[in-house]
């Protein structure tokens, strides 16, 4: 991985992992997850919160504007794809950089992913990013709440 991701993301500080929901019941498990920068837990099927605590933290998973970066990198637009900014048509994903992206061999992200960022924005929603064989969308407050189990997450150190 070269170019601009790698002066956002270290490519060997990356790890994906599979999340569990978080279970929200009790006054501990705020308690921890506050401790790792979250703010909220969303009943007891939450698996952003559930990414924050396998990640360490909310530092620990990307950023939007590094999901921003990462979209850049992966679909070749010809200019910058913008934090937040959502392109409906045209783009062409990378597929053999959405691979080595994600850590698996080149045709097994099924046309599209989805990351989530360590932005909360509600106690339903969490920014994140999908990623489409020929789009690109930037969610905070639609389309993904935090009980989704279709949402990747990236740990970064």
């Amino acid at each position: 991985m070269k170019s601009n991701l790698t002066k956002i993301i270290n490519p060997n500080k990356i790890h994906h992992v599979a999340t569990k929901p978080k279970k929200c019941k009790g006054l501990n498990v705020l308690a921890d997850l506050r401790t790792d920068g979250a703010n909220e837990c969303y009943y007891d099927d939450d698996y952003w919160a559930g990414a924050v605590a396998k990640c360490g933290g909310t530092d620990n998973l990307l950023t939007v504007e590094q999901l921003g970066v990462l979209a850049t990198y992966l679909y070749n637009f010809g200019s910058t794809i913008g934090a937040e900014q959502n392109i409906d048509s045209g783009l062409t994903l990378d597929t053999q950089k959405a691979a080595q992206f994600l850590s698996v061999s080149a045709g097994s992200t099924y046309g599209w992913f989805h990351v989530w960022s360590g932005q909360e924005t509600s106690e339903r929603y969490v920014a994140s990013r999908n990623f489409a064989s020929s789009y690109t969308y930037f969610y905070n407050y639609n389309g993904n709440y935090r009980n989704s189990d279709n949402v990747l997450a990236v740990c970064v150190e």
